[in-house]
């Protein structure tokens, strides 16, 4: 267990043995939307507590990131007639396809009928599932397009999530040509922030803005700095920032046990 993150600081993996499970040939698709970050996040357990044993993805975006996508990727469409606050991308892979159906068919309704979610949109056929998957997976590349971008992949608790991007929103006001969205994997309580400068005089008082807050909000809410894209050596020095120092000299007296001359990966995760 002590090796899951470690990023190859504590040794060298030699070998590995995976178990590959069957293709599933079953994939159903729906996109929510939702008008508060509490709804996603009651949608989002509704789908978990009926479907677990075929779910395969809860996703979800604010409605800047849906802007970003629609107005810089080129293809792209917004498949509803309003707007809405946030989005919930929702995925199964069964292998009974007549069943998946019903039982996600079931759901929507559901949802619907409890005003959980405002609408939602169920994906017909293979290229409608690409088409929805688009629209949450070209955030970044829509934001690389438009200018500058500042990007925090972290981990809170899920219950207040989104509350930090609500934050960072009134903090920046009045900094010019800025934009900051919020979207991640529910799964895992993993929340990217992405900001924007189209303004790149504006850089150094967005950077000003947003740390050390970022780094001293994740600490206060028992969060992480990083999440699935590690810490490596950009965030090496930031573990200190989240964690107590306790904690930090644990990690580093492993560090010297397990590799008492530093040369597994060294610069990489702490310094």
């Amino acid at each position: 267990q002590l090796f899951i993150g470690a990023e190859g600081t504590l040794g060298v993996v030699t070998a590995v043995t995976m178990i590959c499970p069957f293709k599933s040939s079953s994939v159903q698709l729906c996109l929510f939307q939702c008008d508060s970050f509490d709804k996603v996040v009651q949608a989002a357990t509704e789908c978990r507590r009926r479907m677990s044993d075929i779910i395969s993805a809860v996703e979800f975006f604010d409605r800047s990131a849906l802007e970003m996508v629609t107005t810089h990727i080129p293809g792209s469409r917004d498949p509803f007639q309003s707007a809405s606050p946030f989005y919930l991308l929702v995925e199964t892979s069964g292998q009974d396809e007549a069943c998946d159906y019903a039982r996600v068919e079931k759901l929507v309704g559901k949802l619907i009928e409890d005003e959980t979610v405002t609408d939602g949109v169920y994906a017909e056929n293979a290229t409608q599932i690409q088409e929805f998957w688009k629209l949450r997976e070209s955030i970044g590349p829509a934001m690389g397009h438009a200018g500058k971008v500042y990007k925090y992949d972290i981990t809170l608790p899920l219950t207040g999530m989104y509350h930090i991007v609500e934050l960072l929103k009134e903090r920046l006001k009045g900094i010019p040509g800025h934009t900051c969205v919020g979207y991640g994997h529910l799964g895992d309580s993993n929340l990217h922030i992405n900001v924007l400068a189209e303004d790149l005089s504006a850089c150094q008082q967005l950077e000003a803005a947003l740390e050390p807050f970022i780094w001293d909000y994740i600490k206060s809410v028992k969060g992480s700095v990083s999440a699935e894209h590690g810490l490596g050596v950009m965030k090496a020095d930031k573990i200190t920032a989240a964690n107590e120092m306790a904690h930090v000299e644990l990690m580093r007296e492993l560090k010297r046990l397990l590799d008492p001359n530093g040369i597994l990966n060294p610069y990489k995760v702490m310094r």
